[in-house]
């Protein structure tokens, strides 16, 4: 024979499964609703979801609370279950929480005469809402969280619901207590430590989310300011987007091949760089089309296997179309199946971009040198020369530092922030040659020794 409250657990789960159906239409009902008020308010959210309370959760319920002791019968235990439906609004980020809250706040403006919130214009969805109680409530973990009761009437029963505002990082939160904790009965010899390390995890996953707000709101601002920001997405995010998934996709590749990684995040950023000048080359501007193209470009590449151990190989010989591209062109094709780094770094970039390997050497390498040709780095000397003289003296300056990053060898010299140490050095060399020569001549004597410094001074900058 059972104990008799288990007889009664049984009686209110039976009810709970009868009803179900109904529950679940009313359930229904008020998740549409609040979806549609919240878009009606012009309030994103993620979602909005809604459940009826299990049996196997009624039943722990009943037991862990004494539901069983507080009410005469499984009916009554059904009527006063704040939470036999529960209706959870998520949202994307915590400070629109107290967003939510408010516009449920303002639409239910009305209190009958026992303080129930409830919109006298809602004549077929009565709805009430217990709005007098302070928000968000305080947990007994000490957390907070936005927790409303509510009732709904169908067919003159009052069914009670609970709802709840909740962001993604609160609700990832919530799934890890209520599974990992709340229903944890392991004995805890460090309970108190336990507790001071999850209270940290939450610190540290509303820091996270404070973090991805501010880059929302940066992107957005920065979207706004674009003049078209539906096709033409943020250059610095998409270079990041592009370097992050070469990353990802060739050091598993890698892995997969040789069994180790090194570290490349590097080349990985110039890779994504010059993708993306060659693009903005081609199509004026990268689009969200192209981006789409080019990221499933690169993980089709996962789909392929890589030999990272043969050599590179072209189809037919170098034929440099500037004296910049024969001296740089010329040293990497001696260093290209010599050294790991720039053996890996050129897998990559004939993997990614379409064609010929010549044809992408060649592209490479005319994009470096446009980066180091750029007019502004010049300009000084072009206000004080001919167009002609100016455009000799230019030339022998960009020779000059394809002759220091051919001395260097390694794959430093091809770093975003050796390349801007480069940058202020050729600025200040333009300078100092526009206030110390004003004839070609006059240069020409001024090469002759300095030329060779700058040289050096480029290498030895490469970090």
């Amino acid at each position: 024979m059972k104990l008799s409250f288990f007889e009664t657990i049984d009686r209110t789960v039976n009810i709970l499964e009868e009803m179900s159906p109904h529950y679940e239409s009313v359930s229904d009902k008020l998740s549409a609703f609040f979806e549609a008020l919240m878009h009606e308010k012009m309030q994103p959210v993620v979602s909005v979801n809604r459940r009826v309370k299990s049996s196997k959760s009624l039943r722990e319920k009943i037991l862990r609370n004494k539901l069983y002791q507080k009410h005469g019968t499984s009916e009554e235990i059904l009527d006063n279950l704040p939470d036999l439906i529960g209706i959870m609004i998520f949202c994307r980020f915590v400070h629109e929480e107290i967003d939510i809250f408010e516009i449920i706040k303002k639409f239910f403006s009305d209190t009958d005469v026992d303080g129930w919130y409830y919109n006298q214009e809602l004549k077929n969805m009565p709805i009430y809402l217990n709005l007098s109680e302070i928000q968000p409530q305080k947990q007994k973990n000490g957390f907070s969280i936005y927790r409303i009761d509510g009732h709904y009437y169908s067919y003159g029963e009052k069914i009670n619901f609970e709802l709840q505002i909740k962001s993604l990082v609160h609700s990832f939160w919530s799934d890890i207590e209520h599974e990992v904790i709340y229903k944890n009965n392991n004995y805890m010899l460090i309970d108190s430590f336990m507790k001071d390390m999850l209270s940290s995890i939450h610190q540290n996953l509303e820091s996270i989310d404070k973090q991805i707000a501010l880059i929302y709101n940066q992107m957005n601002s920065l979207s706004s300011s674009q003049k078209n920001p539906d096709k033409v997405l943020n250059e610095e995010f998409s270079k990041l987007i592009l370097a992050k998934s070469i990353n990802d996709i060739f050091i598993e590749k890698m892995h997969e091949n040789i069994g180790f990684t090194i570290d490349f995040k590097k080349a990985c950023d110039i890779l994504s760089q010059y993708i993306f000048v060659k693009n903005e080359i081609v199509y004026q501007n990268l689009s969200s089309q192209t981006m789409l193209e080019l990221l499933t470009r690169i993980n089709y590449i996962s789909k392929r296997f890589i030999d990272f151990e043969t050599p590179v190989y072209f189809e037919h010989k170098f034929k440099p179309k500037s004296r910049f591209g024969e001296i740089l062109g010329n040293k990497l094709l001696e260093m290209i199946n010599i050294d790991f780094e720039w053996n890996v770094f050129f897998k990559i970039l004939f993997e990614i971009e379409p064609g010929s390997n010549i044809d992408d050497f060649e592209r490479f390498l005319s994009i470096i040198k446009a980066r180091y040709a750029d007019a502004d780095l010049y300009q000084p000397i072009f206000s004080k020369f001919n167009s002609s003289d100016a455009s000799y003296i230019k030339d022998d300056i960009i020779t000059a530092i394809a002759r220091s990053l051919a001395n260097v060898e390694t794959i430093n010299i091809i770093y975003e922030d050796n390349f801007l140490s480069i940058c202020s050095k050729i600025a200040n060399f333009v300078l100092s040659i526009s206030e110390t020569c004003s004839t070609v001549d006059e240069w020409e004597d001024f090469k002759s020794t300095e030329l060779h410094q700058f040289e050096a001074l480029v290498s030895e900058s490469i970090a």
